[in-house]
């Protein structure tokens, strides 16, 4: 097993003092199936969700005095929901860190859940190696964005894309001589006044990725941006361009 663990230390930006618990978060369970005298992630995981809940919700009660439950609950799961922590795991990096068995390591989707589940172990790990400062650090500068941090009580975030990833995606797969990209809609949650769309993006006949927001243009805006840098992770996109 090789593991780049000066590397992975500088993406999180945090030192584990424990190497064999480092390690263990980025291992799924694929992986131990078929390398004896591993351990996967799954704990950390399974703790990992739970320290999650307790900080974000700490952070949101902090920030916003005056909302009720139902609202603080709300911008909850916006935060710690599967996709958040896919992108928050993608933006990292980390992805490319995680130990995978042979039969999905040439095959990996974005969507898959063990991205998200890669970021809730890591929680866990910072959490069980250096305290829960640590960990609260770690969530503050990697998971809550600075669109986030700037809106006030009583507004909703508002997320411009910082590039339009649609046409990035579009010229890449061009490039790659492969069939433009197609989107679906996948749901809709919420009330009228504060919906929440559900976009995935099909390349080759296959959904990749999927994106979320308040309207389908910025949903499908997100979906692409994940199935852009997911695609653009080997560097065969030329640097100056993602």
């Amino acid at each position: 097993m090789i593991f780049e663990f000066s590397e992975c230390e500088k993406v999180l930006g945090y030192k584990f003092k424990d190497s064999a618990l480092f390690v263990k978060c980025f291992t799924h369970s694929s992986y131990t199936n078929e390398n004896s005298g591993t351990e996967d992630n799954e704990r950390l995981e399974f703790f990992g969700d739970a320290i999650l809940d307790f900080l974000v919700t700490e952070y949101l009660v902090e920030k916003y005095p005056n909302e009720n439950e139902g609202k603080l609950t709300e911008r909850r799961k916006k935060l710690v929901s599967k996709e958040p922590l896919t992108r928050a795991t993608f933006r990292l990096g980390i992805d490319k860190f995680i130990l995978l068995g042979r039969g999905i390591v040439n095959d990996k989707d974005p969507n898959e859940k063990f991205y998200s589940s890669l970021y809730e172990a890591v929680v866990a790990g910072i959490y069980i190696d250096g305290g829960v400062d640590k960990a609260k650090k770690f969530l503050l500068k990697t998971l809550i964005t600075p669109e986030e941090k700037n809106i006030k009580s009583g507004e909703d975030i508002k997320v411009k894309p910082d590039k339009d990833y649609k046409s990035a995606l579009q010229e890449y797969l061009q490039k790659k001589k492969i069939a433009p990209p197609k989107y679906i809609s996948i749901g809709k949650k919420g009330p009228d006044n504060e919906p929440c769309f559900t976009e995935g993006v099909i390349i080759n006949g296959k959904q990749v990725a999927v994106g979320t927001a308040g309207s389908k243009k910025r949903a499908q805006q997100d979906a692409a941006k994940t199935a852009f840098l997911q695609m653009t992770k080997s560097g065969n996109l030329k640097k100056g361009k993602r």
